[in-house]
């Protein structure tokens, strides 16, 4: 996992999205008229108030960006709510 300065604070959490063109666990690719419809990403930070049943490193699908995006490095990630979250793969 990777080593950031930067720490979810309150229900928040931060996602690094996952590239939509990766092929899926039972080797289907999405197709580009619906990558948007199941974002993806993983949890890079969580904040105090966030739920246990959330980890650090779990992969999730949640709901479209919203609330910041922020660029550490080269890398896009997303600071989101807990509960724009809808599932842990």
């Amino acid at each position: 996992m990777e080593n950031l300065k930067v720490k979810a604070v309150g229900d928040k959490v931060l996602i690094k999205p996952l590239d939509v063109q990766e092929v899926e666990q039972f080797g289907l690719i999405i197709p580009k008229e619906h990558q948007e419809s199941v974002p993806r990403g993983i949890i890079v930070s969580k904040g105090d108030k966030v739920s246990d049943a959330i980890k650090v490193g779990d992969e999730v699908v949640h709901g479209p960006y919203k609330d910041a995006s922020v660029v550490i490095g080269e890398t896009n990630y997303y600071l989101m709510r807990e509960a724009d979250i809808f599932a842990i793969m």
